[in-house]
């Protein structure tokens, strides 16, 4: 094989996985304030910017200290 034909052939492949459709099911919890995402085993908060605009310190130490319907452990992605 060619150097043009194996970057081709490498390229489709790593293009194949990104055209795969997602299967993953949001599931609604805590009362609609957020959602459980099955195949990533995570849950996001159903408004992303929940607290505005922040630098990302802040941020990290206002993610630390929230709670949602009395669920805390929350972190930045």
């Amino acid at each position: 094989m060619n150097k043009p034909r194996i970057i081709g052939v490498l390229c489709a492949g790593v293009f194949s996985f990104i055209t795969l459709p997602s299967q993953a099911a949001l599931i609604s919890v805590l009362g609609g304030q957020a959602y459980y995402d099955d195949q990533l085993d995570i849950t996001w908060a159903q408004d992303a910017n929940i607290n505005g605009l922040m630098d990302w310190n802040t941020a990290n130490a206002w993610a630390a200290g929230l709670t949602i319907a009395g669920v805390g452990g929350w972190r930045l992605p």
